[in-house]
């Protein structure tokens, strides 16, 4: 029987009792109190007895799984964020143990700072591609990026500057190269501009192919740094 149902039960029993005139419906009503309240001690042990069962499936149930080390999770929640940065780049194994991470490249003429990732085992390298897509040779050595009012990044050639032809006509003029300090520090604040860094060949009076970089050409530049964090904390 339920506690509710042995209640109403005897709520019943006592209304009935103390209906009752007389010495006798008075010892009636004691017994009615004496039998509530072995009903609900009984009760109360059977909900005690219920609480302890499952305070034991418990303690089994977490005695049963393999602790995870805090390495062990640092690790998995590394391998997550990295999978998401990654959702959305071409992934190619370039030989040697070395896989590419990269974004489309641009087609449409202008100037262009494109990153790109090389991992090996648990080492990374972030590369910087600094491009200017043309009709014809400008004698391209670099690029000067604004992101504010007064902050300019210039990013320039380390080696000579390779040129070759376009598909569909035309040339790229380009320079691959690890980051450094400064370029790194360059790709962080392109990433936080979200559209508004202006990329220009750095020369009197300005070229066609200067151009405001676009909003998803930011994020890439964020994700490509976040991604180069994750992995060379490991």
């Amino acid at each position: 029987m339920g506690k509710k149902a042995a209640i109403v039960k005897y709520s019943l029993l006592a209304a009935l009792v103390l209906g009752t005139a007389g010495a006798a419906g008075h010892f009636a009503a004691l017994h009615y109190q004496a039998t509530l309240a072995v009903v609900q001690q009984h009760q109360a042990e059977k909900q005690a007895a219920r609480q302890a069962a499952q305070e034991k499936r418990a303690q089994r149930e977490k005695k049963s799984k393999p602790v995870q080390q805090p390495d062990a999770t640092a690790s998995a929640g590394k391998d997550a964020t990295a999978e998401g940065l990654t959702s959305d780049m071409r992934v190619k194994d370039i030989g040697n143990g070395r896989t590419l991470y990269s974004y489309d490249p641009p087609t449409q003429d202008g100037v262009y700072i494109v990153p790109y990732l090389v991992k090996k085992g648990d080492q990374a390298i972030l590369y910087i591609s600094v491009r200017h897509l043309g009709q014809r040779a400008i004698g391209f050595v670099g690029v000067d990026v604004q992101t504010g009012s007064s902050q300019v990044f210039q990013i320039r050639a380390e080696e000579p500057v390779a040129t070759e032809a376009r598909e569909g006509g035309g040339i790229v003029e380009r320079f691959d190269q690890p980051v450094n300090v400064r370029t790194l520090t360059a790709l962080r604040t392109i990433g936080e501009s979200y559209g508004g860094a202006h990329i220009a060949v750095p020369i009197a009076g300005g070229s066609n192919d200067d151009r405001m970089m676009t909003a998803m050409e930011c994020l890439r530049c964020k994700n490509m740094v976040e991604l180069f964090d994750t992995w060379r904390r490991r």
